[in-house]
């Protein structure tokens, strides 16, 4: 996933009425981003310790993003975004990424 391309599905994501759900996945998605740079900092041993936890952290990302899609539909609003990120487990963590860098660099 490119920069512009999360950008662009950050966007519409961000247009939803469903304050709570928006929430719910900014939240799994700054979980999952901490596990991802954690994990590049790791030795192979910390990686096996942490491996269930980050894994469980994606899934939360995974399923946030579903239920935010799915209300935004039942809403009526534009869920194109969930189709447009498709079911590529490292795209959506890549997504997530990009969500705590854009909550990160606008709370300054």
């Amino acid at each position: 996933m490119t920069h512009q391309s999360a950008k662009q599905l950050y966007a519409l994501l961000s247009t939803t009425q469903h304050v709570e759900l928006r929430r719910d996945l900014d939240s799994a998605a700054v979980a999952y981003a901490h596990w991802r740079a954690q994990w590049a900092l790791a030795t192979p041993d910390e990686r096996r310790d942490m491996d269930a936890a980050r894994s469980a952290s994606h899934n939360v990302l995974i399923d946030s993003c579903n239920v935010l899609a799915r209300a935004m539909t039942q809403a009526g609003e534009d869920s194109s975004w969930r189709d447009l990120l498709g079911n590529d487990r490292k795209d959506i963590g890549d997504l997530g990424c990009y969500v705590a860098c854009a909550l990160a660099v606008s709370a300054r």
